[in-house]
């Protein structure tokens, strides 16, 4: 997680349509820096740098996401692609939910996803993207997700305290 990686201008390609964690070319960023990227901006710069670090290929990372998808016995999930593009990709409800439960049992997982706040060594701040959403009280939501594409539409995942 502390592996420093220069972010690379192939990590910043087709930025126009995605959010972006507002890397740029020459950034030095930790693995764990990546991760906040990637959960709390929904950053595809974030994503391209973690593909390009973790295989030799987008196409050998979507197979270990596929691998994944079959671990877990998803029946409804695939994905054609890591940033989440419409593309070919797809989910249920319930395999987004099987997913999320299996990934907050991961502590760096549930450390990231549960963070409101947080500020990059090279001084950049980001904050969770529900944290945007001024019109929603949010102050129950713990930890969440949240992404957006032209086939699915808005969408969130979340954990909550329960009032008592």
């Amino acid at each position: 997680l502390d592996k420093i990686i220069t972010i690379q201008d192939e990590d910043l390609r087709d930025m126009y349509e995605y959010t972006t964690t507002g890397f740029q070319a020459g950034h030095k960023v930790t693995i764990k820096e990546l991760l906040y990227g990637i959960l709390l901006r929904s950053g595809a710069d974030a994503v391209n740098a973690a593909v390009r670090v973790t295989t030799d290929t987008e196409d050998e990372f979507i197979d270990l996401m596929n691998q994944k998808v079959k671990e877990l016995n998803l029946k409804n999930t695939y994905f054609s692609n890591a940033v989440g593009k419409d593309k070919d990709n797809y989910s249920s409800v319930k395999d987004v939910a099987t997913i999320l439960t299996y990934a907050l049992e991961n502590e760096v997982f549930y450390k990231v996803y549960t963070t409101k706040n947080y500020t990059m060594t090279n001084g950049l701040e980001i904050k969770a993207t529900v944290e945007h959403y001024d019109t929603v009280d949010t102050s129950l939501i713990t930890g969440s997700k949240t992404g957006f594409t032209n086939a699915a539409g808005f969408c969130i995942t979340a954990i909550y305290k329960r009032k008592a």
